[in-house]
């Protein structure tokens, strides 16, 4: 009887609530000419995090992207400039945080109006606000902004006929898209871990930023599960040539739908990248009878395949095609032609051709591809001037 009554309760309750709800869409959906100006002059850039403010007759020769949404890096670097550009000495328009939505229906009009007169206003300088620091992490707390004319006067019965507000989409969650990125030593780029979401798959965009520079977008290729050298593959290149004491690259998920919900950036993931490891010390020791290598390690990896930089002949350029063999085993240090082949696989048929006093092989420290947190890229390569003597003498 007690479960009865509070059903019944509940159904009057939702009897007498949902008509002060009741929505006139005509009403609402219909926007005055000063407010259509604004929506159309309104920009809500989600690479830069930024809201411009760009009246249409200064879009001249600019993309305008759909529903004034900005997700692209070149448009959004357009229209910052057209925004600045458009920038007058008295401020054309202002802002109000934490708005009232266009659709907030309230049980009386007053109500409606009082919430409307308790927003702050604030001038609109530089052609635009930031609004990193408003952007909602929770996807079922929206956040509003609203924009009007700073000429417009506050209207007792109807607010402010240029005033606008704008839904401000949800962060995509840092700790997922953190999950979803991984370290590529083979090819020294940042691409989709193969634990990534589904959603992100192959030339999904992400932003990334070094230092100062302004945020750029790319599309990543997933990781294979075996990496294996390839040029083709997108992803965010960290090359260690150019970052040998490793760095730390600042990347986001690029703003999109994913699971049918359109995400503004994630928080930036201060992904760090590995230092290079150091060079093999190795060395050939060819003084009075010896014939062996120093300080070779266990296991490394060597290559044949460099050839004579034209521009200085004491210099080596690594092939864009290099092979390099992986090596595991016992560290070699006293050679003789069968343990030479041994250790370098390959090198007797080229020593017979090489016609040069040395036969050049290069070391380097094996990149690491595996577990996940202690991937490394290779280290440079060092070059071994093996004698060809070593092996005429073991005939």
């Amino acid at each position: 009887m007690i479960r009865k009554n509070r059903f019944l309760a509940l159904f009057l309750v939702l009897i007498l609530i949902l008509p002060a709800f009741a929505i006139n869409t005509s009403a609402n959906a219909a926007l005055t000419p000063r407010q259509q100006d604004v929506r159309n002059s309104v920009f809500i850039d989600y690479i830069a995090e930024k809201i411009w403010v760009v009246p249409p007759d200064r879009l001249a020769g600019i993309t305008r992207p759909a529903n004034n949404i900005i997700v692209d890096s070149k448009i959004s670097e357009d229209i910052a400039k057209a925004a600045k550009d458009a920038v007058s000495t008295t401020p054309q328009y202002m802002y109000a945080l934490r708005a009232v939505p266009d659709n907030q229906i309230f049980r009386s009009e007053d109500r409606r109006i009082n919430a409307f007169a308790r927003e702050r206003w604030f001038p609109i300088y530089g052609g635009g606000i930031d609004i990193t620091r408003v952007i909602p992490t929770n996807v079922n707390r929206p956040y509003f902004i609203a924009i009007r004319e700073a000429s417009d006067i506050f209207n007792n019965r109807a607010g402010f006929e240029s005033r606008v507000a704008f839904a401000i989409s949800p962060r995509y969650n840092q700790r997922n898209f953190s999950r979803a990125l991984a370290y590529d030593a083979i090819n020294e780029r940042i691409m989709f871990s193969q634990e990534a979401p589904a959603y992100f798959t192959n030339n999904t965009s992400v932003v990334y930023q070094f230092d100062l520079f302004p945020p750029v977008t790319a599309p990543l290729h997933r990781i294979a599960t075996t990496p294996v050298k390839n040029q083709t593959a997108n992803g965010i290149e960290v090359l260690a040539e150019y970052f040998s004491l490793g760095t730390v690259v600042n990347i986001s998920s690029a703003p999109g739908t994913y699971s049918g919900t359109f995400f503004a950036r994630s928080k930036n993931v201060r992904f760090r990248v590995p230092r290079r490891p150091n060079a093999p010390t190795a060395r050939v020791d060819s003084s009075g009878s010896n014939r062996r290598i120093q300080n070779m390690r266990t296991t490394f990896e060597f290559s044949f395949d460099f050839t004579a930089d034209p521009n200085n002949s004491e210099n080596w350029i690594e092939s864009p095609a290099a092979r390099w063999t992986l090596y595991q085993g016992a560290a070699a240090r006293n050679f003789t032609t069968e343990n030479i082949t041994a250790v370098f696989p390959g090198i007797a048929p080229l020593v017979s051709v090489s016609g040069d006093e040395v036969y050049r092989v290069w070391v380097r420290v094996a990149p690491v591809t595996t577990p996940a947190n202690r991937r490394a890229p290779a280290s440079l390569p060092t070059l071994l001037e093996i004698p060809v003597i070593w092996f005429e003498s073991s005939d």
